[in-house]
């Protein structure tokens, strides 16, 4: 059940639709909308690939893949990519989002926050380098990639 976010404008409480591709690929499905630290309006086109949590191997056991902190983790993913911010702010923004999540220990908050203040820069500036040389369609999934996915779920849910 999402937590209550009545304290945190930024924060939409609506987890996102996400579907998995592979272990470390989710796709957005619907489109999702969210504020930035300014309260300015962002949406999260359908189609969107995140990885959910992007983590080193030796902290794999700390970040589940599948939580409700999806979507705190799929606006990271965002504001990486599309750098409407900057890098601070956008961890900064994650962090806001962790601890409003009454299931998360505080210090797992500023691990994760800490961690991505050391580790991040690799991400943010390959995200900057890989937008300048094919364009942002590269992290977005075409109609039909996205139908053929929620086929192939419906399949294996049967």
């Amino acid at each position: 059940m999402p937590y209550d976010t009545n304290n945190n404008p930024y924060y939409v409480a609506k987890i996102p639709d996400l579907k998995r591709v592979t272990d470390d690929i989710l796709v957005l499905c619907t489109d999702y909308k969210y504020k930035d630290l300014y309260g300015i309006e962002r949406i999260i086109a359908r189609g969107f690939i995140n990885d959910g949590a992007t983590r080193p191997k030796f902290l794999e056991f700390f970040i589940q893949k599948d939580s409700l902190n999806n979507g705190a983790f799929l606006k990271h993913d965002y504001n990486y990519w599309h750098q409407f911010c900057t890098r601070v702010e956008a961890d900064r923004l994650l962090l806001i989002d962790l601890l409003r999540n009454p299931n998360n220990p505080v210090q797992w908050c500023y691990t994760v926050y800490y961690t991505l203040r050391c580790m991040g820069w690799k991400s943010w500036s390959d995200n900057t380098k890989i937008k300048k040389a094919m364009g942002l369609r590269n992290r977005y999934m075409v109609e039909a990639d996205i139908v053929e996915i929620e086929a192939r779920i419906k399949i294996d849910d049967e």
